[in-house]
């Protein structure tokens, strides 16, 4: 191919992209009667913590990302219900109720959990909870409603802390910090958008949402939102992990929360 006809075939894939942004199609739709729900389910206690670890494991502040979490989407539009220190069955029995809702309505669905997180799961009041079953609940099968529409869940889990003064059994591995990771499964349902830390973060999710969600792709705005923690909490010696918010996502447009009429 000569370097006219390249420039021609170059010309035409650009003039043809340059239309596919254009298209209103581009960004997911946020025209419905209504904005959706946030169901935020918050956990301060678990029975699976020995008692001895319990009050290092208490975190006073979840209180405070609640109410920053429930003013912001509240401002947003969104139907904010919170549910606190529900056993794992609850928590399925809630994320199923909301599946089998009708969301015809609405141009989206968030999930948030604050918790701990035990091994590779998120921690419900009397057990363990698997990150992957969240989006089996709201594929196109059993949610309808919400097929094609983002499906948003913000994770803030914080590692089991142990008391290294107290002496356990040999067989029984107690770190400071345990089992970094959550594992997600590279085949989730499509228009879902995942955020993890194990740090603090629910905050500051809550002021950048607020004030940028409704102007800014929600990738731009969980740039700005990792830039503010680690600025805040900084780089940590003894955390390889460091002070940052790992996000996953399947989403096929823009996702911006534009104002409702």
């Amino acid at each position: 191919m000569d370097q006219s006809n390249s420039s021609c075939v170059i010309s035409q894939i650009s003039s043809r992209f340059n239309e596919s942004l254009s298209l209103s199609n581009f960004e997911y739709s946020m025209d419905h009667k209504r904005r959706g729900k946030c169901v935020i389910f918050r956990h301060d206690h678990f029975d699976e913590v020995e008692d001895c670890h319990r009050e290092m494991n208490k975190h006073p502040e979840n209180e405070n990302d609640v109410h920053s979490l429930r003013a912001c989407f509240g401002l947003l539009g969104f139907e904010v219900i919170v549910h606190n220190d529900l056993k794992e069955k609850e928590i399925r029995s809630t994320l199923k109720a909301v599946s089998e809702e009708d969301h015809s309505d609405e141009d989206c669905l968030i999930l948030c959990f604050i918790t701990i997180k035990q091994e590779h799961f998120l921690s419900a009041k009397d057990g363990k909870f698997e990150i992957e079953s969240l989006s089996e609940y709201f594929n196109a099968k059993k949610c309808p409603s919400l097929a094609g529409k983002p499906k948003m869940c913000f994770i803030q889990a914080f590692p089991v802390l142990y008391d290294a003064s107290i002496e356990f059994d040999n067989e029984v591995d107690t770190p400071f910090f345990e089992f970094k990771g959550l594992n997600f499964k590279t085949s989730m349902c499509p228009d879902f958008f995942f955020s993890y830390s194990r740090v603090s973060y629910m905050q500051t999710l809550a002021k950048n949402m607020y004030e940028f969600g409704s102007k800014l792709s929600i990738l731009d705005v969980f740039l700005k939102i990792n830039h503010d923690v680690a600025l805040e909490l900084g780089p940590s010696d003894e955390d390889e992990e460091g002070a940052f918010v790992t996000i996953f996502f399947t989403l096929s447009r823009r996702l911006i929360l534009k104002p409702k009429n």
